[in-house]
């Protein structure tokens, strides 16, 4: 028995010992085989079966070399899907497969974007399709050298390769080639194009300037050498763009002089200097002076030199890195160098980066540090000590540690700290007054330096308690009114994961839908408030006062509208140390409730797609508004309190909700009107206005009426004054555009164009429509050679988006249509002299624009039906008044034409004026509109 138990446990160590050893092998081999691979795919033919037909390993090889697909197995061959893995990894497999392949779009297009040269052993069936091989194009793939000859021949195919390949220049045809204007026009486009032009052209500075633009390589292997000697002409090139200096030959660099100048345009120029050049503080000092960052190319000697280190990091902390080391670990260096820049301390690369009072000394400086030592954030004794210390620290308090009970204390004594000084101070300010008071009747004669005292006190008092309605003690704002239940009520607002929204505020604020009503309905109106985190700010808050229409909606409820807010008003507002408030005004966007008419939206694609007339379309809407009118009528609507009036009565009352003396108002479009008619009520709240493409009340419809009309269809007419680059415009025979937009409105009229949105066709009607919608922006003015050259051959490309534009404001179901209806009722109907339109109207051109008009006055207002009732003659004068006021206008504004402002300016005592090469809106279409409002409201 133990003899055969022996053999049996031999038996089991040996199979054991075989089997293991196998998998070992097999292992080994595998590795050893895809090593193989990786020094010849053709290895790939001499592997056993088993390790072909392992469909892991053989996705293992593709990733190895790519090539070895060419020896699967047949099976892996037919296979779409294994076909799509091998091009993915190298496209030049595309060679190898089989031509059902080779003709398969989703497989030559995955091949040509991992690699272009793929497309030449593509299918000569794709090779001739001009829809396909113009939609790589238009994805910009280098692929026109393998497409078929006779679209290598195709002017417009050439042009959207040249686009981005300058090879396609030699396709052109010899009269293009030698066309210098023609070159110009593609230099502009891509300047790579210069490396194949002819010779003669290559001398040409001007050429070579273009081209550097978007090309500054061009200038090492492609611009002659005596031209590159030019120094001058060398540093006009870096004026046009700063990367030429990585191009210029060293030699010429040697020359101080011209070193000096070029340091003075980009310190990045040091780089290419000597050592010895970059050992001349001199040199380093003007580099410095225009780029801390130059700091990297200075000698190693000056990189201790501690002023000029401290230069460096004036603007960024990140130079504070190329310092030497020595200084990196000078601790006395390291806490001036935070004294220059707060943020010097993310920037330390030693041990003194987690000194304690370095840190707190850095966030004492500027709290912001904290955004780039998050650790700090969550670092509980250091919050600890720095809400003791500076309690503007609390906004950065990370998520983890905002409930935290220690912490909340901490807050919580330093604000009640501040209570009991506050009371402290008003009871002693108190005494003060009454003892002044028994004295005066003592008939003492030092009694008035406690009068003084006691005023000073109390002044105190009142800073005090500024300092708790903008900071973070503030209570959450109550209800006004709690008879009638007037005021604001917080709501929750969820923002997702958006960092800059993580402080917002929502609220709805309750208000009577007649002031004078003590029956009246409550309304409510969103508020969204962001706060500054400078806490003892006393800056006014401003206040947004929505969108225009009247009747736009302001999308508060949308992560990425309210970023844009922010990011559009962020250095006038918080930055500046005040809160910003956006509303929508009432019966818009959020409010309840929402005056919109449903039905219309409902109808209208259903009405689109009848072609109807002009004149039907007039019809169909009344319908639609009657049957909208009748259910807010119903559900006891008081369309009386849907004005500006009502506005401004709103806004006192929000004042009186959240204890804002002041505001500064923002408006922008019709919104502006609502500021204006603020400041003219309730002139004691405001504190500045700003007006953004304003409207006027005094001016109503029937002043200028004709040319109000044609302000629009003019910019159109003139659209090239309005286009700032010139290149742009590269249709030089388009001279006569107004003639083809109204050739264009007929042929559409006759016979409407299917459009790929919303299986709709566009008439003339709808055409004409969305262009003038497109005038509330610039680009329009870009685009419109291209719209009406592809419209009139039945292109919708450019058209397009603004056809989109204008049907997505006409289905915008958030869009107040039937408040601004009551607007009109209310404060414009009643003072409109309309003999004197019906005589305008008699002199517009015929045809669309003069009935389009006539129309717009003929259909039904709903006023009666609305029971609007308004004689208070005041709704029609000018606003006058002396609160510092900036206007802020478009120079291209066909909307609310920038004639309108300078005619009203002499009403606003105090006023400013601004312009800018925009159209209607202009906040957020230039960075420096925003820089410049900061400007005018610094001192407010």
């Amino acid at each position: 028995m133990k003899k055969t138990a022996l053999i049996i446990m031999l038996i089991v160590w040996g199979l054991f010992t075989l089997f293991t050893e196998h998998d070992v092998e097999e292992g080994t081999y595998r590795e050893k085989a895809l090593i193989s691979l990786k020094s010849d795919f053709k290895d790939f033919q001499s592997l056993p079966s088993y390790l072909k037909n392992d469909e892991s390993f053989l996705k293992e090889a593709l990733k190895v070399d790519a090539k070895v697909f060419q020896y699967f197995p047949k099976k892996y061959k037919e296979n779409k899907e294994w076909v799509l893995l091998a091009v993915k990894e190298n496209g030049l497999v595309l060679e190898y497969v089989s031509n059902l392949f080779k003709s398969d779009e989703d497989v030559v297009t995955e091949a040509i974007e991992e690699d272009g040269y793929a497309f030449k052993f593509a299918h000569e069936y794709l090779k001739k399709d001009r829809t396909y091989v113009e939609k790589l194009l238009n994805e910009k793939e280098f692929i026109f050298d393998h497409i078929d000859k006779s679209l290598q021949e195709d002017q417009v195919l050439i042009e959207k390769a040249l686009k981005y390949d300058g090879s396609a220049f030699e396709y052109l045809p010899e009269n293009f080639k030698k066309n210098r204007a023609y070159i110009v026009k593609l230099l502009k486009k891509n300047g790579w194009i210069f490396s194949y032009i002819d010779e003669k052209f290559k001398k040409d500075k001007e050429l070579i300037a273009i081209a550097i633009e978007n090309a500054p390589a061009i200038l090492e292997e492609d611009v002659p050498e005596e031209v590159k000697k030019d120094k001058d002409f060398l540093f006009s090139l870096i004026k046009i763009n700063k990367e030429v200096v990585e191009y210029i030959d060293k030699k010429t660099w040697e020359d101080n002089d011209f070193l000096l100048k070029v340091l003075k345009e980009t310190g990045y120029g040091l780089q290419y200097a000597t050592k010895q050049q970059q050992n001349d503080i001199e040199l380093v000092v003007k580099a410095i002076a225009n780029d801390g960052f130059a700091l990297a190319y200075a000698s190693e000697e000056l990189k201790k030199d501690k002023a000029l280190v401290l230069k460096a990091i004036e603007s960024y902390s990140d130079p504070l890195k190329y310092a030497d080391s020595s200084l990196q670990n000078d601790r006395a260096f390291i806490k001036k160098a935070i004294e220059v820049n707060a943020f010097a301390i993310t920037s330390v690369e030693s041990a003194l980066k987690s000194d304690r009072e370095l840190q707190k000394m850095a966030v004492m400086q500027n709290t912001y540090v904290l955004d780039y030592l998050p650790e700090l954030k969550k670092d509980k004794a250091f919050m600890l000590d720095m809400i003791n210390e500076d309690i503007n620290v609390v906004p950065f308090i990370d998520e983890s540690l905002k409930d935290d009970s220690d912490i909340v204390g901490a807050i919580e004594h330093v604000a009640d700290k501040y209570k009991y000084i506050e009371e402290l101070f008003t009871w002693i300010a108190l005494a003060l007054f009454m003892l002044f008071l028994y004295l005066l009747l003592m008939k003492h004669k030092k009694n008035y330096k406690l009068l003084i005292a006691s005023i000073l006190l109390l002044i105190v008092v009142k800073i005090l308690q500024i300092y708790f309605v903008h900071g973070v003690f503030r209570i959450p704002y109550e209800i006004v009114d709690k008879s009638h239940k007037f005021g604001l009520k917080q709501t929750h607002c969820w923002m997702g994961e958006e960092p800059t929204l993580s402080s917002l505020e929502c609220y709805d604020m309750y208000v009577p839908e007649i002031y004078n009503d003590i029956n009246s309905n409550i309304i409510s109106f969103p508020v969204r408030v962001f706060r500054s985190s400078e806490i003892f700010s006393t800056k006014a808050p401003l206040l947004h006062l929505g969108g225009g229409g009247p009747g736009a909606q302001m999308a508060l409820d949308n992560v990425y509208a309210l970023s844009f807010h922010l990011l559009d008003h962020d250095d006038f507002s918080l930055n500046q140390g005040r809160d910003f408030f956006i509303i929508d005004p009432r019966g818009a966007g959020l409010s309840e409730p929402l005056l919109t008419c449903d039905t219309f939206v409902d109808n209208f694609l259903l009405n689109m797609k009848k072609d109807l007339t002009l004149e039907e379309s007039y019809r169909e809407s009344e319908q639609d508004y009657a049957k909208c009118i009748q259910k807010f009528k119903k559900a006891k609507i008081n369309f009386n309190g849907y004005n500006s009036e009502a506005l401004a009565d709103d806004i006192h009352t929000l004042s009186q909700a959240t204890s804002v003396d002041k505001w500064v108002l923002f408006g922008v479009s019709y919104s502006t009107t609502y500021a204006m008619f603020v400041a003219k009520k309730y002139p004691d709240i405001v504190k500045a206005m700003i007006l953004d493409s304003s409207c006027f009340p005094d001016l109503k419809r029937d002043y200028n009426y004709r040319m109000q009309v044609m302000d629009r269809y003019n910019a159109l007419y003139k659209y090239k004054d309005k286009v700032k680059n010139k290149a742009l415009l590269h249709h030089p025979d388009m001279n006569n555009s107004q003639e083809r937009i109204w050739s264009l409105y007929e042929k559409l009229n006759k016979n409407p164009i299917e459009i790929d949105y919303l299986d709709l066709k566009v008439n003339g009607n709808y055409f004409i429509s969305s262009l003038l919608n497109g005038v509330y922006g610039t680009k329009i003015f870009e685009d419109l050679e291209d719209i009406i050259l592809e419209m009139e051959q039945n292109n919708t490309k450019h058209f397009l988006p603004y056809f989109e534009s204008y049907i997505d404001f006409l289905m915008d179901r958030e869009y107040a249509d039937v408040s601004a209806m009551a607007h009109y009722c209310y404060e414009d109907k009643p003072f409109i002299n309309f003999s004197k339109i019906k005589k305008a109207q008699d002199t517009l051109p015929k045809g669309f624009i003069k009935n389009n008009a006539i129309l717009a006055f003929k259909s039904k207002d709903f006023c009666k039906e609305m029971n609007i009732s308004s004689n208070n003659k005041t709704l029609a004068e000018p606003i006058k008044t002396e609160i510092p006021t900036l206007f802020i206008h478009g120079e291209f504004d066909s909307v609310t034409p920038l004639r309108d402002v300078k005619k009203e300016m002499k009403n606003f005592k105090h006023s400013k004026l601004l312009t800018y090469k925009t159209s209607h809106a202009t906040l957020g279409t230039e960075p420096k509109i925003e820089r410049d409002v900061a400007k005018f409201l610094e001192d407010f």
